[in-house]
Protein backbone atom coordinates (compact mmCIF):
# COMPACT_ATOMS: atom_id res chain seq x y z
CA UNK A 1 0.00 0.00 0.00
CA UNK A 2 2.78 2.35 0.91
CA UNK A 3 4.84 1.86 -2.60
CA UNK A 4 1.53 1.59 -4.99
CA UNK A 5 -0.70 3.65 -3.81
CA UNK A 6 1.08 6.68 -1.85
CA UNK A 7 4.87 6.07 -2.46
CA UNK A 8 5.03 7.61 1.31
CA UNK A 9 5.43 5.02 4.31
CA UNK A 10 4.39 8.08 6.66
CA UNK A 11 0.84 8.38 4.82
CA UNK A 12 0.92 4.91 4.26
CA UNK A 13 1.07 3.90 8.06
CA UNK A 14 -1.58 6.96 9.00
CA UNK A 15 -3.91 5.18 7.10
CA UNK A 16 -3.64 1.89 7.56
CA UNK A 17 -3.90 2.66 11.56
CA UNK A 18 -7.42 3.75 11.20
CA UNK A 19 -8.82 0.92 9.61
CA UNK A 20 -11.29 -1.31 11.54
CA UNK A 21 -10.89 -4.40 12.07
CA UNK A 22 -13.51 -5.79 9.98
CA UNK A 23 -12.07 -3.58 7.62
CA UNK A 24 -8.64 -5.12 7.86
CA UNK A 25 -10.10 -8.23 7.97
CA UNK A 26 -11.91 -8.34 4.61
CA UNK A 27 -8.43 -6.91 3.04
CA UNK A 28 -6.15 -9.11 4.56
CA UNK A 29 -8.04 -12.41 5.35
CA UNK A 30 -8.84 -13.83 1.30
CA UNK A 31 -4.69 -13.46 0.86
CA UNK A 32 -4.05 -15.68 4.12
CA UNK A 33 -7.01 -18.17 3.19
CA UNK A 34 -5.39 -18.59 -0.72
CA UNK A 35 -2.47 -19.20 1.16
CA UNK A 36 -3.38 -21.69 2.78
CA UNK A 37 -5.38 -23.64 0.21
CA UNK A 38 -2.58 -23.71 -1.83
CA UNK A 39 -0.47 -25.17 0.45
CA UNK A 40 -2.93 -27.35 2.28
CA UNK A 41 -5.55 -29.38 0.33
CA UNK A 42 -4.85 -28.12 -2.81
CA UNK A 43 -1.97 -30.31 -2.77
CA UNK A 44 -3.93 -33.20 -2.55
CA UNK A 45 -4.28 -33.07 -6.62
CA UNK A 46 -0.46 -34.06 -7.42
CA UNK A 47 -0.18 -36.57 -10.02
CA UNK A 48 0.66 -39.93 -8.87
CA UNK A 49 4.22 -41.96 -8.72
CA UNK A 50 3.85 -45.42 -8.23
CA UNK A 51 0.80 -47.46 -9.55
CA UNK A 52 1.12 -50.18 -6.36
CA UNK A 53 1.95 -47.90 -3.05
CA UNK A 54 -1.58 -46.99 -2.20
CA UNK A 55 0.02 -43.71 -0.37
CA UNK A 56 2.13 -42.29 -2.67
CA UNK A 57 -0.88 -40.85 -5.09
CA UNK A 58 -0.95 -38.18 -2.18
CA UNK A 59 2.31 -38.53 0.14
CA UNK A 60 5.10 -38.26 -3.01
CA UNK A 61 4.34 -36.13 -5.37
CA UNK A 62 7.12 -36.11 -8.66
CA UNK A 63 8.58 -32.67 -9.28
CA UNK A 64 6.92 -32.24 -12.51
CA UNK A 65 3.55 -32.92 -11.16
CA UNK A 66 4.62 -30.23 -8.31
CA UNK A 67 5.80 -27.82 -10.88
CA UNK A 68 2.26 -28.08 -12.68
CA UNK A 69 0.53 -27.60 -9.62
CA UNK A 70 2.11 -24.21 -8.53
CA UNK A 71 2.29 -23.03 -12.37
CA UNK A 72 -1.65 -23.81 -12.54
CA UNK A 73 -2.10 -22.16 -8.69
CA UNK A 74 -0.04 -19.29 -10.37
CA UNK A 75 -2.45 -18.20 -12.55
CA UNK A 76 -5.28 -17.99 -10.49
CA UNK A 77 -2.93 -15.62 -7.83
CA UNK A 78 -1.44 -13.30 -10.25
CA UNK A 79 -4.92 -13.22 -12.23
CA UNK A 80 -6.25 -11.79 -8.44
CA UNK A 81 -3.11 -9.17 -7.94
CA UNK A 82 -4.22 -7.99 -11.54
CA UNK A 83 -7.57 -7.60 -11.09
CA UNK A 84 -7.79 -6.20 -7.17
CA UNK A 85 -4.55 -3.47 -7.49
CA UNK A 86 -5.42 -2.95 -10.78
CA UNK A 87 -8.31 -0.68 -10.04
CA UNK A 88 -9.92 1.01 -13.48
CA UNK A 89 -6.97 0.95 -15.20
CA UNK A 90 -7.11 -3.05 -15.68
CA UNK A 91 -10.52 -4.64 -17.17
CA UNK A 92 -10.98 -8.10 -16.26
CA UNK A 93 -14.17 -10.03 -17.59
CA UNK A 94 -14.62 -13.64 -18.27
CA UNK A 95 -13.35 -14.12 -21.25
CA UNK A 96 -10.22 -12.98 -20.21
CA UNK A 97 -9.85 -15.24 -16.95
CA UNK A 98 -10.79 -18.18 -19.01
CA UNK A 99 -8.76 -17.24 -21.53
CA UNK A 100 -5.90 -16.97 -19.40
CA UNK A 101 -6.30 -20.05 -17.73
CA UNK A 102 -6.92 -22.07 -20.30
CA UNK A 103 -3.37 -21.06 -21.60
CA UNK A 104 -1.88 -22.15 -18.42
CA UNK A 105 -3.48 -25.35 -18.58
CA UNK A 106 -2.06 -26.07 -21.59
CA UNK A 107 1.39 -25.09 -20.81
CA UNK A 108 1.39 -27.53 -17.93
CA UNK A 109 -0.57 -30.27 -19.46
CA UNK A 110 -3.68 -31.28 -19.33
CA UNK A 111 -2.57 -34.91 -18.49
CA UNK A 112 -1.42 -33.84 -15.48
CA UNK A 113 -5.12 -32.12 -14.80
CA UNK A 114 -6.51 -34.98 -15.17
CA UNK A 115 -5.41 -36.43 -12.27
CA UNK A 116 -7.35 -33.96 -10.21
CA UNK A 117 -10.51 -36.05 -9.33
CA UNK A 118 -9.08 -39.01 -7.79
CA UNK A 119 -6.54 -37.16 -5.91
CA UNK A 120 -9.62 -35.09 -4.50
CA UNK A 121 -11.46 -38.90 -3.50
CA UNK A 122 -8.53 -39.98 -1.79
CA UNK A 123 -8.52 -36.98 -0.27
CA UNK A 124 -11.83 -37.08 1.18
CA UNK A 125 -10.75 -40.81 1.92
CA UNK A 126 -8.11 -40.10 3.83
CA UNK A 127 -10.49 -37.82 5.82
CA UNK A 128 -12.96 -40.19 6.70
CA UNK A 129 -9.53 -42.79 7.42
CA UNK A 130 -10.84 -45.10 4.78
CA UNK A 131 -8.69 -47.12 2.58
CA UNK A 132 -7.86 -45.48 -0.33
CA UNK A 133 -7.31 -46.44 -3.93
CA UNK A 134 -4.24 -46.69 -6.07
CA UNK A 135 -4.81 -44.78 -9.42
CA UNK A 136 -4.45 -45.69 -12.35
CA UNK A 137 -4.07 -43.86 -15.85
CA UNK A 138 -7.11 -44.91 -17.30
CA UNK A 139 -10.17 -43.42 -16.98
CA UNK A 140 -8.28 -40.94 -16.26
CA UNK A 141 -6.10 -40.26 -19.24
CA UNK A 142 -8.66 -40.88 -21.85
CA UNK A 143 -9.01 -37.73 -24.52
CA UNK A 144 -12.76 -37.10 -23.25
CA UNK A 145 -12.26 -37.03 -19.78
CA UNK A 146 -9.19 -35.34 -20.35
CA UNK A 147 -11.16 -32.83 -22.19
CA UNK A 148 -14.17 -32.80 -19.44
CA UNK A 149 -12.00 -32.20 -16.33
CA UNK A 150 -9.75 -29.35 -18.48
CA UNK A 151 -12.71 -27.31 -18.95
CA UNK A 152 -14.55 -27.74 -15.41
CA UNK A 153 -10.70 -27.34 -13.96
CA UNK A 154 -10.69 -23.77 -15.93
CA UNK A 155 -14.55 -22.83 -15.12
CA UNK A 156 -13.36 -23.36 -11.23
CA UNK A 157 -10.07 -21.36 -10.93
CA UNK A 158 -11.90 -18.74 -13.07
CA UNK A 159 -14.72 -18.80 -10.96
CA UNK A 160 -12.40 -18.74 -7.61
CA UNK A 161 -10.78 -15.81 -9.20
CA UNK A 162 -13.68 -14.06 -10.70
CA UNK A 163 -15.02 -14.06 -6.96
CA UNK A 164 -12.11 -12.63 -5.18
CA UNK A 165 -11.76 -10.16 -8.03
CA UNK A 166 -15.27 -8.70 -7.40
CA UNK A 167 -14.97 -9.10 -3.18
CA UNK A 168 -11.54 -8.24 -2.11
CA UNK A 169 -11.16 -5.54 -5.06
CA UNK A 170 -13.57 -2.47 -3.26
CA UNK A 171 -13.84 -0.88 -6.09
CA UNK A 172 -15.16 -3.65 -8.30
CA UNK A 173 -17.81 -5.11 -6.08
CA UNK A 174 -21.26 -4.24 -7.47
CA UNK A 175 -22.27 -4.06 -3.56
CA UNK A 176 -20.46 -0.93 -2.96
CA UNK A 177 -21.88 1.00 -5.97
CA UNK A 178 -25.48 2.47 -4.56
CA UNK A 179 -25.90 5.03 -7.45
CA UNK A 180 -29.97 5.43 -7.53
CA UNK A 181 -31.89 3.50 -10.46
CA UNK A 182 -33.46 6.71 -11.70
CA UNK A 183 -31.24 10.03 -12.60
CA UNK A 184 -32.53 12.96 -11.25
CA UNK A 185 -32.03 15.25 -14.91
CA UNK A 186 -33.98 18.82 -15.36
CA UNK A 187 -36.26 17.18 -18.49
CA UNK A 188 -38.26 20.10 -18.61
CA UNK A 189 -35.56 23.00 -19.95
CA UNK A 190 -35.24 24.18 -23.21
CA UNK A 191 -32.25 26.08 -24.64
CA UNK A 192 -33.62 29.71 -25.99
CA UNK A 193 -30.76 28.62 -28.80
CA UNK A 194 -31.49 24.27 -29.96
CA UNK A 195 -28.70 23.82 -32.03
CA UNK A 196 -25.79 25.54 -29.77
CA UNK A 197 -22.76 24.50 -28.52
CA UNK A 198 -20.55 26.25 -25.80
CA UNK A 199 -16.90 25.64 -25.24
CA UNK A 200 -16.04 27.54 -21.89
CA UNK A 201 -12.35 28.10 -21.01
CA UNK A 202 -10.88 28.99 -17.86
CA UNK A 203 -7.16 30.68 -18.27
CA UNK A 204 -5.42 30.92 -14.71
CA UNK A 205 -2.83 33.42 -13.84
CA UNK A 206 0.27 32.55 -15.57
CA UNK A 207 -1.13 30.04 -17.87
CA UNK A 208 0.19 30.43 -21.23
CA UNK A 209 -2.19 32.41 -23.76
CA UNK A 210 -1.04 30.46 -27.03
CA UNK A 211 -3.17 27.35 -25.25
CA UNK A 212 -6.22 29.64 -25.36
CA UNK A 213 -5.79 29.88 -29.50
CA UNK A 214 -4.52 25.67 -29.61
CA UNK A 215 -8.09 24.93 -27.52
CA UNK A 216 -10.18 27.08 -29.99
CA UNK A 217 -8.65 25.94 -32.83
CA UNK A 218 -8.79 22.28 -31.79
CA UNK A 219 -12.57 22.03 -30.63
CA UNK A 220 -14.01 24.61 -32.73
CA UNK A 221 -13.44 22.57 -35.53
CA UNK A 222 -13.77 18.59 -34.18
CA UNK A 223 -15.65 16.99 -36.35
CA UNK A 224 -18.44 16.21 -33.56
CA UNK A 225 -18.73 20.00 -32.84
CA UNK A 226 -18.16 22.11 -35.75
CA UNK A 227 -21.70 21.85 -36.37
CA UNK A 228 -23.34 23.23 -34.01
CA UNK A 229 -22.11 26.53 -34.07
CA UNK A 230 -19.56 26.32 -31.06
CA UNK A 231 -19.72 29.65 -29.16
CA UNK A 232 -16.23 30.38 -27.11
CA UNK A 233 -16.33 31.82 -23.53
CA UNK A 234 -13.08 32.42 -22.13
CA UNK A 235 -12.58 33.58 -18.25
CA UNK A 236 -9.19 34.99 -17.60
CA UNK A 237 -7.89 35.31 -13.87
CA UNK A 238 -4.59 36.64 -15.41
CA UNK A 239 -4.15 40.13 -14.14
CA UNK A 240 -1.87 40.93 -17.35
CA UNK A 241 -4.24 39.33 -19.88
CA UNK A 242 -4.92 41.95 -22.59
CA UNK A 243 -8.08 42.65 -23.54
CA UNK A 244 -7.88 44.86 -26.64
CA UNK A 245 -9.56 44.06 -30.04
CA UNK A 246 -6.46 43.01 -31.90
CA UNK A 247 -5.53 40.61 -28.78
CA UNK A 248 -8.53 39.48 -28.91
CA UNK A 249 -9.11 38.84 -32.61
CA UNK A 250 -5.10 36.90 -32.25
CA UNK A 251 -6.84 34.52 -29.81
CA UNK A 252 -9.75 33.55 -32.31
CA UNK A 253 -6.65 32.24 -34.84
CA UNK A 254 -9.06 30.65 -37.89
CA UNK A 255 -12.34 30.69 -35.73
CA UNK A 256 -15.29 32.82 -37.26
CA UNK A 257 -17.62 32.11 -34.48
CA UNK A 258 -18.48 34.40 -31.57
CA UNK A 259 -15.92 34.76 -28.71
CA UNK A 260 -16.32 36.67 -25.57
CA UNK A 261 -13.78 37.02 -22.92
CA UNK A 262 -14.05 37.81 -19.39
CA UNK A 263 -11.79 38.57 -16.65
CA UNK A 264 -12.34 37.33 -13.61
CA UNK A 265 -10.58 38.21 -9.71
CA UNK A 266 -8.31 35.59 -8.61
CA UNK A 267 -9.67 33.60 -6.34
CA UNK A 268 -10.83 30.36 -6.04
CA UNK A 269 -9.13 28.32 -9.17
CA UNK A 270 -10.15 26.72 -12.27
CA UNK A 271 -13.34 25.43 -10.50
CA UNK A 272 -14.60 28.94 -8.80
CA UNK A 273 -14.52 29.92 -13.37
CA UNK A 274 -16.73 26.90 -13.81
CA UNK A 275 -18.92 27.61 -11.15
CA UNK A 276 -19.21 31.09 -11.85
CA UNK A 277 -20.06 30.30 -15.60
CA UNK A 278 -22.80 27.61 -14.21
CA UNK A 279 -24.82 30.12 -12.04
CA UNK A 280 -24.14 32.95 -15.04
CA UNK A 281 -25.94 30.70 -17.64
CA UNK A 282 -28.05 28.97 -15.43
CA UNK A 283 -31.07 30.33 -17.84
CA UNK A 284 -29.72 30.03 -21.34
CA UNK A 285 -26.98 27.61 -21.27
CA UNK A 286 -27.05 24.86 -24.37
CA UNK A 287 -28.04 21.30 -24.27
CA UNK A 288 -23.94 20.52 -24.04
CA UNK A 289 -21.19 22.65 -23.01
CA UNK A 290 -17.33 21.51 -22.94
CA UNK A 291 -15.21 23.42 -20.01
CA UNK A 292 -11.65 23.37 -20.74
CA UNK A 293 -8.74 24.58 -18.25
CA UNK A 294 -5.42 25.81 -19.36
CA UNK A 295 -3.58 24.92 -16.47
CA UNK A 296 -3.90 20.84 -17.27
CA UNK A 297 -3.52 21.21 -20.94
CA UNK A 298 -0.50 20.93 -22.59
CA UNK A 299 1.38 19.97 -26.52
CA UNK A 300 1.06 16.47 -24.87
CA UNK A 301 -2.32 16.42 -23.10
CA UNK A 302 -4.46 18.21 -26.02
CA UNK A 303 -4.17 15.56 -28.38
CA UNK A 304 -4.92 12.84 -25.88
CA UNK A 305 -8.00 14.97 -24.46
CA UNK A 306 -9.05 15.30 -28.52
CA UNK A 307 -9.25 11.26 -28.86
CA UNK A 308 -10.96 11.43 -26.16
CA UNK A 309 -13.80 13.70 -27.65
CA UNK A 310 -13.57 11.51 -30.54
CA UNK A 311 -13.46 8.12 -29.25
CA UNK A 312 -16.29 8.69 -26.58
CA UNK A 313 -18.26 11.51 -26.98
CA UNK A 314 -21.89 11.61 -28.44
CA UNK A 315 -23.19 14.61 -29.25
CA UNK A 316 -26.78 16.30 -29.46
CA UNK A 317 -29.18 14.50 -32.03
CA UNK A 318 -31.18 17.19 -34.04
CA UNK A 319 -33.97 18.57 -34.36
CA UNK A 320 -34.97 16.81 -31.04
CA UNK A 321 -32.05 16.11 -28.46
CA UNK A 322 -34.23 14.59 -26.14
CA UNK A 323 -34.83 11.50 -28.77
CA UNK A 324 -32.05 10.43 -29.10
CA UNK A 325 -28.98 9.54 -26.48
CA UNK A 326 -26.81 11.89 -25.98
CA UNK A 327 -23.32 12.43 -23.88
CA UNK A 328 -24.73 13.72 -20.33
CA UNK A 329 -20.98 13.53 -18.79
CA UNK A 330 -17.98 12.78 -20.19
CA UNK A 331 -14.39 13.35 -18.33
CA UNK A 332 -11.80 14.23 -20.26
CA UNK A 333 -8.63 13.27 -17.92
CA UNK A 334 -8.24 10.50 -15.67
CA UNK A 335 -10.31 9.19 -13.20
CA UNK A 336 -9.96 6.97 -9.78
CA UNK A 337 -12.51 5.33 -6.93
CA UNK A 338 -12.48 6.27 -3.51
CA UNK A 339 -14.41 4.89 -0.33
CA UNK A 340 -17.18 7.91 0.05
CA UNK A 341 -16.47 7.49 3.92
CA UNK A 342 -13.15 8.40 4.02
CA UNK A 343 -11.74 9.21 0.65
CA UNK A 344 -8.12 10.01 -0.68
CA UNK A 345 -6.66 9.10 -3.76
CA UNK A 346 -3.44 8.11 -4.67
CA UNK A 347 -1.71 11.76 -4.92
CA UNK A 348 -2.01 12.23 -1.17
CA UNK A 349 -5.19 14.05 -1.56
CA UNK A 350 -7.76 13.78 1.26
CA UNK A 351 -11.78 14.49 1.57
CA UNK A 352 -10.74 16.71 4.70
CA UNK A 353 -13.93 19.19 4.05
CA UNK A 354 -15.89 16.06 3.80
CA UNK A 355 -17.96 16.88 0.61
CA UNK A 356 -17.61 13.44 -0.71
CA UNK A 357 -20.78 12.36 0.93
CA UNK A 358 -22.73 15.29 1.38
CA UNK A 359 -22.03 16.20 -2.25
CA UNK A 360 -23.09 12.65 -3.84
CA UNK A 361 -26.88 12.86 -1.71
CA UNK A 362 -27.10 16.63 -2.92
CA UNK A 363 -27.38 15.66 -6.06
CA UNK A 364 -28.97 12.52 -5.61
CA UNK A 365 -31.99 14.07 -3.20
CA UNK A 366 -33.75 11.21 -1.17
CA UNK A 367 -31.06 8.98 -0.75
CA UNK A 368 -28.07 9.19 1.83
CA UNK A 369 -25.90 6.67 1.50
CA UNK A 370 -22.97 6.36 -0.47
CA UNK A 371 -19.90 4.05 -0.55
CA UNK A 372 -17.89 3.56 -3.58
CA UNK A 373 -17.29 7.06 -5.34
CA UNK A 374 -15.46 7.90 -8.79
CA UNK A 375 -12.98 10.60 -8.43
CA UNK A 376 -12.22 12.80 -11.88
CA UNK A 377 -8.98 14.57 -12.88
CA UNK A 378 -7.55 17.61 -14.84
CA UNK A 379 -10.77 19.92 -15.04
CA UNK A 380 -11.94 18.88 -18.31
CA UNK A 381 -15.34 17.61 -19.13
CA UNK A 382 -18.42 17.76 -21.30
CA UNK A 383 -21.49 18.39 -19.23
CA UNK A 384 -25.43 18.49 -20.31
CA UNK A 385 -27.46 21.15 -19.19
CA UNK A 386 -30.09 18.68 -17.75
CA UNK A 387 -27.48 16.84 -15.26
CA UNK A 388 -26.25 20.35 -14.47
CA UNK A 389 -29.73 21.42 -13.83
CA UNK A 390 -30.76 18.02 -12.53
CA UNK A 391 -28.60 19.42 -9.10
CA UNK A 392 -30.30 22.36 -7.31
CA UNK A 393 -28.61 25.60 -8.09
CA UNK A 394 -27.55 26.06 -4.59
CA UNK A 395 -25.21 23.08 -4.05
CA UNK A 396 -23.59 24.99 -6.95
CA UNK A 397 -24.31 28.72 -5.50
CA UNK A 398 -22.92 26.84 -1.83
CA UNK A 399 -19.38 25.64 -3.40
CA UNK A 400 -18.79 29.09 -5.49
CA UNK A 401 -19.69 31.28 -2.36
CA UNK A 402 -17.09 28.79 -0.49
CA UNK A 403 -14.29 29.18 -2.82
CA UNK A 404 -14.58 32.88 -3.43
CA UNK A 405 -15.25 34.13 0.16
CA UNK A 406 -12.24 36.79 0.56
CA UNK A 407 -12.68 36.70 4.21
CA UNK A 408 -9.94 33.94 4.89
CA UNK A 409 -10.37 34.39 8.54
CA UNK A 410 -14.03 33.63 8.68
CA UNK A 411 -14.30 31.62 5.52
CA UNK A 412 -15.33 27.43 5.86
CA UNK A 413 -13.28 26.59 3.00
CA UNK A 414 -9.90 27.98 4.89
CA UNK A 415 -10.46 26.55 8.45
CA UNK A 416 -7.77 25.20 10.00
CA UNK A 417 -9.64 22.14 11.30
CA UNK A 418 -10.46 21.62 7.23
CA UNK A 419 -7.11 21.81 6.12
CA UNK A 420 -5.02 18.20 5.61
CA UNK A 421 -2.67 17.12 9.03
CA UNK A 422 1.02 17.21 8.20
CA UNK A 423 1.90 14.26 10.12
CA UNK A 424 5.68 14.23 11.67
CA UNK A 425 8.27 13.50 8.57
CA UNK A 426 6.25 14.31 6.08
CA UNK A 427 7.48 18.44 6.19
CA UNK A 428 8.43 18.91 2.80
CA UNK A 429 8.07 15.41 1.58
CA UNK A 430 5.10 13.26 0.17
CA UNK A 431 1.91 15.41 -0.82
CA UNK A 432 3.39 18.18 0.97
CA UNK A 433 6.58 18.16 -1.36
CA UNK A 434 7.31 20.86 -3.95
CA UNK A 435 4.69 20.07 -7.34
CA UNK A 436 2.75 17.52 -5.08
CA UNK A 437 -1.07 17.96 -4.20
CA UNK A 438 -0.72 19.96 -1.44
CA UNK A 439 3.12 21.69 -2.11
CA UNK A 440 1.43 25.12 -2.11
CA UNK A 441 -0.45 26.23 0.69
CA UNK A 442 -3.78 27.05 1.13
CA UNK A 443 -4.79 30.52 -0.38
CA UNK A 444 -7.58 32.52 -1.87
CA UNK A 445 -6.08 32.27 -5.78
CA UNK A 446 -5.71 28.10 -5.29
CA UNK A 447 -7.89 26.84 -2.38
CA UNK A 448 -7.87 23.10 -0.70
CA UNK A 449 -10.98 23.21 -1.49
CA UNK A 450 -10.73 23.52 -4.91
CA UNK A 451 -8.62 20.36 -5.30
CA UNK A 452 -11.74 18.91 -3.94
CA UNK A 453 -14.47 19.68 -6.36
CA UNK A 454 -12.12 19.30 -9.19
CA UNK A 455 -12.60 15.97 -8.06
CA UNK A 456 -15.92 16.00 -7.55
CA UNK A 457 -17.46 16.82 -11.08
CA UNK A 458 -18.66 13.17 -11.28
CA UNK A 459 -20.26 13.18 -8.01
CA UNK A 460 -22.23 16.16 -8.85
CA UNK A 461 -23.28 15.22 -12.49
CA UNK A 462 -24.43 11.57 -11.33
CA UNK A 463 -21.65 10.33 -13.26
CA UNK A 464 -20.19 7.90 -10.77
CA UNK A 465 -21.03 4.51 -11.95
CA UNK A 466 -18.89 1.29 -11.96
CA UNK A 467 -18.87 1.12 -15.65
CA UNK A 468 -16.89 4.03 -15.80
CA UNK A 469 -14.45 3.14 -13.07
CA UNK A 470 -13.37 -0.31 -14.40
CA UNK A 471 -14.14 0.39 -18.55
CA UNK A 472 -12.19 3.44 -19.24
CA UNK A 473 -8.93 3.67 -20.07
CA UNK A 474 -6.17 6.27 -19.67
CA UNK A 475 -5.87 9.22 -22.21
CA UNK A 476 -2.81 7.49 -23.27
CA UNK A 477 -4.04 3.87 -23.88
CA UNK A 478 -7.30 6.40 -25.52
CA UNK A 479 -9.55 2.82 -26.65
CA UNK A 480 -9.13 -0.88 -25.73
CA UNK A 481 -10.13 -3.97 -27.39
CA UNK A 482 -14.17 -4.81 -26.44
CA UNK A 483 -14.37 -0.76 -25.70
CA UNK A 484 -17.61 0.90 -26.00
CA UNK A 485 -18.31 4.88 -25.78
CA UNK A 486 -20.33 4.62 -22.84
CA UNK A 487 -17.31 3.36 -20.78
CA UNK A 488 -15.81 6.77 -20.00
CA UNK A 489 -18.86 8.52 -19.90
CA UNK A 490 -22.88 8.71 -19.13
CA UNK A 491 -24.95 8.98 -22.07
CA UNK A 492 -28.35 10.02 -21.41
Amino acid sequence: MAASKYENVVVAHHAFSTWSWGYALLSLAPGVLLQQLFVASMNSAHPFVSEVHVGGALEEPTERGTDAIASTLQAGFWTVIIGVLGQEKNFLDWIQVLAFTFIYIICVGPRHIGYYPPRLLNLVSRIFRRRQLPVHAEPWQFAFFLATTTAVFAIVISCNVMFWVDTVAYNRNLKTWLDPKNLNLDTMYRPPKLRSFDIIIAHSENDPVSTITDLIETFTTHHLIRYFNPRVTIYSKDAAFNLSTPSAESLKGTFEGDVSITTLHNSGGVAATFLHHILFSWTFMPVQTIFLSTSTVTPFTLPLIKNRVSDYFTPMGFPLPDAVPKSGFLNLGESETCYCGKCFDSLGWEDTFHLVPSMWSAARPGTNTCDSVLLTYGNNFVASAARIKGTKKDVWQMLYDGLVDRDLANAWAHKKEKMPVVLEGEEGRGRFAKGAVYGEGDSLEKPYLGLTVERLWGVLLQCSTPDVAWGCPSLEVGWRIGGRREDCGCIE
